[in-house]
């Protein structure tokens, strides 16, 4: 009976020469006239990807399930990318809800032993560098009908850029399949020392949430995908009230560039905190304003003048052929005030031109 092996390495180590194989040793050794005929068009049927990060440092787990739609047993394929410096740091291959988990080898050893699994109808995994942070995952025999899981852990320092942390994640188990992946699901846990500003993926439309101002959760789902993008996730942190980031590309000297600034405000700032504000509100009272159009401007404006807080200072302008203004000057925001204001503002109606330019030209 063959011993399973059990002892995992760093891959990264020995990136040309060494690879991680999974054998499941509870098989007898019983040869077999006839190998079983492998093929390679097995589906992934899902790809499920965690990462966890905390400050530069991320830890991803990735796992895929190959399932065998055909009547006879199969070897199922796929390539995987890594980002450039990911080490990866574990392979587990379930099988009947066992884990079988991987030892470094060398390359020829390894599809030796792989190879010579496959002949006997075992259960083993090959994890194969290929070269350039490309990775091969061969697995057999995925049953008729039925399906094997591959898990796969890497981590990686994460690089920073204009405060800027960058995440890359290559989606290569979906891009190099062969038939579409029926489900791709990612999340990303973000955890800083320091409050989360900006959580930003140019490449996809993800849902970001905050549980709280050390943290960010990012999910992603998507169903039915040949070739997805690859999901690129950049997050900074700041201590102060606003966090500010300007991502900069030029194409070459001859041509224009680009930017993009990233703005994220404190959204738990404390109200003690808050800067007094000046406002002026412009209401348009035009005649084409009547009926329910004048009703609804009148809620909204007293809605906002509602909340105006002590040490606010504001004005009411509207305007049809006239213009007029609630005080001659600024008025602090007090009880008083406001309520004259409401009054004010109910008793506006509709009618006459519109002198737009006038009540944008008030000093008042």
């Amino acid at each position: 009976m063959l011993r399973r092996l059990l002892t995992l390495s760093s891959l990264w180590m020995l990136p040309a020469l060494a690879q991680v194989v999974i054998i499941d040793g509870s098989w007898p050794r019983i040869p077999v006239p006839r190998p079983i005929p492998v093929r390679a068009d097995c589906r992934i049927r899902s790809v499920d990807v965690h990462a966890d990060i905390q400050d530069q440092a991320a830890k991803v787990h990735v796992s895929q399930v190959f399932q065998n739609p055909s009547p006879v047993p199969m070897e199922a394929q796929a390539l995987f990318p890594l980002p450039p410096g990911a080490a990866v740091s574990g392979l587990t291959l379930l099988v009947d809800g066992k884990e079988l988990t991987g030892k470094l080898l060398s390359r020829d050893e390894a599809r030796r032993i792989y190879e010579d699994i496959v002949r006997r109808r075992r259960d083993p995994a090959l994890l194969e560098y290929m070269g350039r942070d490309l990775f091969q995952t061969s697995v057999f025999p995925v049953p008729p009908g039925g399906e094997r899981t591959v898990q796969m852990r890497y981590s990686q320092l994460l690089k920073k850029d204009s405060g800027l942390i960058d995440f890359l994640l290559p989606l290569g188990a979906a891009k190099h399949s062969a038939k579409p992946v029926e489900t791709l699901s990612l999340t990303v846990n973000i955890a800083a020392a320091a409050p989360i500003r900006t959580v930003y993926s140019p490449t996809h439309q993800a849902d970001i949430s905050r549980p709280d101002a050390t943290h960010a959760v990012c999910k992603l789902a998507l169903h039915n995908v040949a070739s997805p993008d690859d999901l690129r996730l950049l997050y900074s942190t700041d201590a102060s009230p606003v966090g500010l980031n300007v991502i900069s590309y030029k194409p070459n000297d001859k041509e224009d560039g680009y930017f993009v600034l990233l703005a994220a405000p404190d959204a738990r700032a404390d109200r003690a905190s808050r800067i007094a504000k000046t406002m002026v509100f412009l209401c348009d009272r035009s005649g084409s304003m009547s009926g329910k159009k004048i009703e609804q401007a009148k809620a909204a404006l007293q809605f906002l003048v509602r909340q105006l807080q002590p040490g606010d200072t504001f004005n009411i302008v509207a305007y049809d052929s006239e213009v007029e203004s609630f005080r001659p000057e600024l008025q602090r925001s007090d009880p008083a005030t406001i309520q004259a204001a409401l009054a004010w503002v109910d008793g506006l109606y509709a009618g006459g031109g519109t002198n737009i330019d006038g009540a944008l030209r008030t000093d008042r």
